[in-house]
């Protein structure tokens, strides 16, 4: 296409309203952001003011329901719009094709969301947890014969695998194996650098082992 869209959904979950933006680039799908805004009036319009203050604005914008009530208000939020791209901005609401596909395609992104968000609440109640998981770091040992003991780190953020923090360690303070001091040396290393570089920690630390 010779223009840039937008595509904004909207989902009402309690007491906030959830959004997943998705950007279209000349008819290339760029990527998402998702948001978490508190429940207020006109909520989903001071969203998109607040929003493209700072954020590039595209020709279109695709919605999945309207955000006003009656078609003034709808036109001065284009025209607000308009005044800060320096040309004109349309919000539609797509009825068919290829749009109507692309605000389906945020809608089943949002479902994923609030999936990924039910289960952390689950992992928070099972586990007593004083806040929602939103970061989890898990180790486990894996041996070799006796000289060649790793650990490997798999991280997680909002539920979703985090691989660009994943890690790998090789056992240094001692030889032999030994799981429980492996994992002892892997955990304090990890956190001690974390605390010296004053990174956020964990909300929760998931390590392998039996009783021991």
């Amino acid at each position: 296409r010779r223009y840039d869209q937008d595509v904004m959904v909207f989902r009402q979950v309690g007491e906030k309203v959830l959004a997943v933006q998705m950007g279209v680039r000349k008819g290339v799908l760029l990527g998402k952001k998702e948001f978490s805004v508190d429940l207020q009036p006109q909520v989903e319009q001071e969203f998109l003011k607040a929003y493209y203050t700072s954020n590039q604005i595209p020709r279109e914008i695709l919605l999945n329901k309207p955000c006003w009530t009656d078609p003034s208000e709808k036109a001065a939020l284009e025209e607000f719009l308009a005044q800060r791209r320096l040309a004109p901005v349309s919000l539609t609401i797509p009825k068919r094709a290829d749009k109507l596909a692309l605000v389906k395609l945020a809608e089943k992104n949002l479902e994923s969301s609030l999936e990924a968000d039910s289960a952390l609440v689950d992992l928070q109640n099972n586990l007593n947890l004083p806040t929602l998981p939103h970061v989890i770091e898990c180790f486990d040992i894996s041996n070799l014969g006796t000289e060649h003991v790793v650990s490997g780190m798999v991280a997680f953020r909002d539920a979703k695998p985090d691989k660009k923090n994943y890690r790998k360690f090789k056992i240094k303070t001692f030889l032999g194996q030994d799981d429980f001091a492996s994992m002892k040396e892997v955990v304090t290393r990890r956190y001690k650098r974390q605390l010296e570089e004053k990174n956020p920690l964990p909300d929760l630390v998931v390590i392998d082992g039996g009783p021991g």
